[in-house]
């Protein structure tokens, strides 16, 4: 799934919280992990107050070997940006 100019709260260690609208106008959230992303990224302080602005797409995998354990979809960031 290809994500464009989401909101996004930055959760530390390659986690996102993306904010989402589906084609009833409901507000959701997805969880997810980015395969790369720059480590002078800031934790958002509040959760419920998106600071970043996100692009990209969501994968099943960006392959970092064999687990045995649920992981979260994972995010291939096309573009990141500060601003809400």
């Amino acid at each position: 799934m290809i994500v464009k100019d989401a909101s996004a709260s930055y959760l530390g260690n390659g986690n996102l919280l993306l904010r989402r609208t589906n084609e009833n106008k409901q507000l959701y959230e997805i969880y997810v992990d980015a395969c790369s992303i720059s480590d002078t990224l800031k934790i958002t302080p509040d959760i419920k107050n998106p600071d970043y602005i996100v692009s990209g797409n969501i994968k099943k995998e960006c392959f970092n070997g064999p687990t045995l354990v649920a992981v979260a979809p994972k995010f291939e960031v096309m573009q990141i940006k500060r601003g809400l």
